[in-house]
């Protein structure tokens, strides 16, 4: 309701004592981090986005936040080392891999990237994006062969679960 009564500070307020009354609700510890990013309050964010993680350790949605706002306000170094904790301390978590992954590759690091992009393969070797990324990974680094061995891989697993939807 303060949002939408174009009072900010009403919100954050609200969503401030929202947190305070439920402080096992990872999804109120979440959106109170992105309210308090976007009021530039980055280090009571930062708190908030990594309550949000510890109380969801495998959803993509708190790191995916974290991450962001770690990156824009530390680095691509900081949010890589963020990212690399966190897949590490859910290591079955596809998404946190990918996250990491990614964080490789925009901190600079490709050989990370990769090594990080197929530990998200083994644990989905099923999911064409998955070889899409790995895809990608290898375009940039020269790596032709196995570039076309990636993209071949997802179009064949896009084909078969086109034929599944069809039946």
């Amino acid at each position: 309701l303060a949002r939408a009564s174009g009072d900010p500070a009403a919100a954050l307020a609200m969503l401030r004592a929202a947190v305070a009354g439920d402080t096992e609700s990872w999804r109120k510890a979440l959106a109170l981090g992105r309210a308090e990013a976007r009021a530039g309050n980055t280090t009571a964010a930062e708190t908030e986005l990594r309550r949000a993680q510890a109380l969801a350790p495998g959803s993509q949605e708190p790191l995916a936040a974290l991450l962001a706002l770690v990156a824009a306000e530390q680095g691509g170094a900081a949010a890589l080392d963020a990212a690399e904790r966190a897949a590490l301390a859910a290591p079955r978590s596809r998404f946190h891999w990918q996250l990491a992954s990614d964080a490789a590759r925009d901190a600079g690091q490709p050989a990370r990237a990769l090594a990080h992009a197929r530990r998200a393969l083994c644990l989905a070797p099923d999911l064409a994006a998955v070889h899409q990324m790995l895809a990608s990974l290898h375009g940039a680094a020269a790596e032709g062969k196995m570039a076309a061995f990636r993209s071949l891989a997802s179009t064949r697993l896009q084909a078969s679960a086109a034929r599944h939807r069809a039946r």
